[in-house]
């Protein structure tokens, strides 16, 4: 078959997915997603050379994430959310050049974020409740095109840095359920395009900069369950 799109979502298949899936080189959606579908994704799949979008999320996958994903070079979203998906992402992506979408979350992803991730396109980048550990990369704040940023319920660790300010495409920011500490930064106000700001259940300290009122776009503002203190400004 010369098959250019195969989806199959919100369906009840299971089994693992099959190698011979990597023999559609022409195909350029791979949409799998609201199945039971377990075992390892394969790496025939990065075969498929011309896929821009694969969706595998809500299953039952287990095991790393393979690197040959990234054979496909046009490859513009991965979703894997809601999988049982282990290992690290330390190299898993650095690849995918073109990659504007990331989406991890709900697996059982360890190690750390890789600072590789700052030098993707990418927009939307969701890694929450995984096993996540260590600091956010510095360079992942200089990003210009990153619009959506999420590591809720993970163990990162370190500050938030002045750098945060440089994220002016940022809309959505959500590191809830972490092991941030320090203060604030007053850059954050530089955000101004950002409308959701959660920082809930950290270890943060200090002020609320009242830089933060420059963020005039901000709609949900979460800052509970940390250790601020002072007025509100």
């Amino acid at each position: 078959l010369s098959m250019v799109s195969f989806a199959a979502e919100k369906n009840q298949l299971s089994g693992p997915l099959p190698s011979w899936l990597g023999r559609w080189t022409q195909i350029d959606a791979l949409l799998l997603s609201n199945n039971h579908f377990s075992g390892k994704i394969p790496a025939e799949i990065g075969n498929c050379t011309m896929l821009t979008h694969i969706s595998l999320s809500n299953n039952l996958l287990t095991g790393r994430i393979p690197g040959e994903l990234c054979n496909a070079v046009a490859l513009l979203e991965i979703d894997l959310d809601s999988n049982f998906l282990t290992g690290t992402i330390e190299d898993a992506f650095v690849e995918c050049t073109n990659l504007t979408q990331l989406i991890l979350v709900d697996n059982q992803i360890v190690g750390s974020i890789p600072d590789y991730l700052s030098r993707l396109p990418l927009m939307v980048l969701e890694l929450d409740s995984n096993n996540l550990t260590g600091p956010i990369p510095v360079s992942l704040w200089n990003s210009m095109n990153l619009m959506e940023f999420s590591a809720a319920n993970n163990f990162l660790e370190g500050t938030l840095p002045g750098e945060i300010g440089n994220a002016i495409s940022l809309q959505r920011l959500v590191l809830a359920n972490n092991q941030l500490k320090g203060f604030i930064p007053r850059e954050i106000g530089n955000l101004t395009a950002l409308s959701v700001l959660n920082l809930n259940s950290n270890l943060l300290d200090g002020r609320i900069p009242s830089e933060i009122g420059n963020c005039t776009a901000l709609t949900t503002l979460d800052l509970g369950r940390n250790r601020i203190n002072g007025s509100i400004p």
